[in-house]
C-alpha cells in the first residue's frame, strides 16, 4: 500500500496533469466528488477533465465538455477560457477538415490521370511568361554597368 489514509484526489490529479500523465489525471479528477468541492474548484475539475481529453487526443468529446463550462458564467476566468478553447477547436477542425478534402482530391486527381495514361501535368496549361523575360534583364544588366 502506497498511501495510508484518505487521498486528496484533486491535488493529485493536478499533480498528474503537469507531468503529463494525462490517463491518470483524468481518472482522478472524475473520482473528484465535485458535489463536495467549493464551487470554484468544481469548475477547475470541469475545465481541467476537458484539458485531459483533448490532450488524450479526443478533441470532439473535448469540446462538448468546454462548452458546457462555457455555458457558466459563474465559472468567470474558466468559463471564458473554455469557450476559447471550444472556438479554437472549431477552428481546428475545419482546417484538418479541409486539408482532408483538399488532399483526397489531388490524390484522386493523380489516380485518375494515371488511369488514363495520361503523365501528370500534361493536360495543364503551359507555364506563364516571366513577367521581366531574360533578354531585358541582361539589357538592363548591361545598360547599369
Amino acid at each position: 500500500m502506497v498511501v495510508d489514509g484518505p487521498i486528496d484526489r484533486l491535488g493529485l490529479a493536478n499533480n498528474l496533469f503537469a507531468v503529463g500523465q494525462y490517463p491518470l489525471a483524468l481518472e482522478m479528477y472524475q473520482q473528484a466528488s465535485t458535489e463536495i468541492l467549493p464551487a470554484h474548484q468544481a469548475f477547475w475539475v470541469e475545465y481541467q477533465t476537458a484539458n485531459c481529453i483533448r490532450r488524450l487526443g479526443r478533441p470532439g468529446e473535448a469540446s462538448l465538455r468546454y462548452r458546457k463550462l462555457a455555458s457558466k458564467p459563474e465559472a468567470g476566468w474558466l468559463s471564458r477560457q473554455a469557450q476559447w478553447w471550444c472556438e479554437t477547436l472549431e477552428k481546428i477542425r475545419v482546417l484538418e477538415s479541409t486539408l482532408a478534402d483538399n488532399s483526397i482530391d489531388r490524390h484522386r486527381a493523380t489516380v485518375e490521370e494515371s488511369e488514363a495514361g495520361t503523365p501528370p501535368h500534361e493536360n495543364s496549361s503551359p507555364p506563364a511568361e516571366p513577367i521581366h523575360p531574360p533578354e531585358k534583364e541582361s539589357q538592363h544588366d548591361a545598360n547599369a554597368q
